[in-house]
């Protein structure tokens, strides 16, 4: 949850965006919401809602496979909330038991576990 607090704000928090890969990733927007700060609900999903391909950069034009959902929402202003939840599920790890996950368990360890 992000409360906007100021003017310069607003652009940024209603349209922002979700990456991932979906060769073996699943994206889920679990929901996505502005509300004032008493709890009251000005919108409830976003405006807009779009899936696309990432361009590659100029420097370096490599394709990937990653995608991106991009968002709109209506009513962010200053003193509003943007109250957002999503989840990237890993489908299918480069290799057998590997997932990427800063600071979970992985193999029965915590991430930089020395032992």
């Amino acid at each position: 949850m992000v409360q906007v607090l100021k003017e310069d704000a607003v652009e940024r928090w209603a349209e922002f965006s979700f990456s991932y890969e979906p060769r073996h990733e699943r994206l889920t927007v679990n929901w996505v919401r502005v509300v004032k700060p008493d709890g009251t609900v000005l919108s409830d999903k976003p405006g807009m809602a779009q899936d696309a391909d990432v361009p590659a950069p100029m420097n370096d034009p490599v394709y990937v496979e990653q995608k991106v959902r991009r968002m709109s929402l209506a009513n962010v202003r200053p003193g509003t909330l943007v109250d957002y939840s999503y989840t990237v599920e890993e489908l299918k790890p480069f290799r057998a038991g590997d997932f990427f996950a800063p600071g979970a368990s992985i193999r029965g360890r915590w991430c930089g576990d020395p032992g």
